[in-house]
């Protein structure tokens, strides 16, 4: 059963990076609000990488169950 996962690019503090892009092995997400929502196929880890120009990228691995909704932010630091 699939699971979606969900959430917003930051720099340090508050500010949406509204050019970031969220990748996932195999899936690319782009949204120009900062945020990002993927369905994974089911129950497991995934890394997750945010980057965005300027800014040092920043992975994640996020684990989920099978049916799940998740919300994983990133806060990526200026270059």
């Amino acid at each position: 059963m699939a699971a979606t996962i969900f959430g917003t690019v930051y720099d340090t503090g508050t500010t949406v990076l509204t050019a970031a892009t969220v990748s996932c092995p195999g899936r690319i997400v782009t949204n120009n609000s900062g945020g990002y929502s993927m369905t994974v196929p089911g129950a497991g880890t995934y890394t997750l990488t945010a980057s965005c120009v300027n800014y040092n990228p920043q992975a994640i691995q996020v684990q989920v169950i099978n049916g799940q909704t998740k919300l994983q932010d990133f806060h990526l630091s200026h270059v």
